[in-house]
């Protein structure tokens, strides 16, 4: 029997090669620019975030005022906003930095304390002869905390966390102060055909995204309520702004509980462990309920999500892009619902 070889020739021509040479080359390069303009591009992404969100409390503020001035509703939105947060850091970050700096600073006499008592623990330092070396980490952790170099890196990072969150406030409020005039720009330019249909789109997509921001402040509410409750009960220290640092972080979704929860369980863990311990299991058990009822039938019923939907986007947003996807990822997610509910309903249309 023959066999015969078959063979494929392919020819590319110098001008083919160049073409997708320097496409690769050119999308390699775009990718370096998006990962150097990273930070930036956050920050830009968080404003819009903040002004579509604030752009209804925005609005009813300008109807109440008699001059019905957009700027000066931006104006006491800001007042408001920043008031709070100032209430807030000023209630949470004094007892918390206190009890880090008192224990820090008693750590080398409670290490020596606890070696001169009989319980398991030392005993099992002492058979370890571990005794030496827990000394000196308390030394020295007390040494770093009195450090001024450490103390200029904290100035350092306080001071560039400042910078861009005045960054983040200043673009917001000239967003929400320009951007009437860019949506009007926009539906000038836009197909007068379309433009009904568009204008619907977009104002589903913006009450998925205010919807979305007051359903995650109903579940930071809900959170810190039922925090402080038992905080009082058990008796813990500074329990109210321990409950303001669930409330901030309870904004969220799924690790922000996480997030506070140790920054409570590790503060009170300094003062007190027996109450840190029970503050550890509570918190493991509310973090369940509400990741698994609490946060996706809240935010699938204002998102028109299903509660998996809701989950699992956080989840992927918190994967790819950290604090700043797991923000964005539900609203994200519910703004693309309203684009498929869209196209499905059009091509159901053009069939008919």
């Amino acid at each position: 029997m023959n066999k015969s070889n078959n063979k494929i020739t392919i020819e590319l021509d110098i001008r083919t090669v160049a073409k997708v040479t320097l496409l690769v080359i050119g999308l390699l390069l775009f990718l370096k620019l998006i990962d150097s303009l990273l930070p930036t591009l956050t920050l830009i992404g968080v404003a819009v975030f903040l002004s579509i969100a604030l752009n209804p409390a925005v609005r009813k503020i300008a109807h109440m005022l008699p001059s019905k001035s957009r700027k000066i509703a931006t104006g006491v939105a800001f007042f408001l906003v920043v008031g709070f947060l100032s209430l807030f850091f000023s209630i949470t970050i004094p007892p918390v930095a206190k009890q880090i700096s008192s224990f820090a600073s008693d750590l080398p006499q409670t290490v020596e304390n606890f070696r001169s008592q009989d319980n398991f623990l030392s005993r099992t330092v002492a058979r370890y002869q571990l005794e030496d070396d827990i000394s000196q980490a308390a030394k020295d952790i007390a040494s770093r905390v009195s450090s001024s170099n450490d103390v200029v890196g904290a100035v350092n990072k306080l001071t560039t966390t400042v910078v861009r969150t005045v960054a983040v406030l200043i673009m917001t409020f000239m967003m929400l102060v320009e951007g009437p005039e860019w949506v009007r720009k926009g539906w000038a330019l836009t197909d007068k055909k379309k433009l009904g249909r568009r204008q619907k789109l977009v104002k589903s997509m913006e009450e998925v995204v205010t919807g979305y921001v007051n359903g995650q402040l109903l579940i930071s509410a809900i959170a810190a309520s039922i925090a402080l409750i038992f905080m009082l009960i058990i008796g813990t220290p500074d329990a109210l702004a321990k409950a303001g640092i669930v409330a901030v972080f309870g904004l969220i979704p799924l690790i922000g509980s996480a997030i506070s929860a140790a920054i409570i369980v590790l503060s009170t863990l300094l003062v007190n462990v027996k109450i840190a311990l029970i503050l550890a299991v509570y918190f493991l058990v509310y973090q369940q309920i509400e990741n698994a009822t609490i946060q996706p039938y809240i935010q699938g019923r204002r998102s028109s999500l299903t509660a998996l939907t809701v989950f699992l986007a956080a989840l992927i947003g918190a994967s790819l892009a950290g604090l700043f996807g797991a923000l964005v990822a539900v609203p994200v997610a519910g703004c693309s619902k309203v684009l498929l509910d869209d196209y499905l309903e059009q091509r159901k249309t053009s069939r008919a």
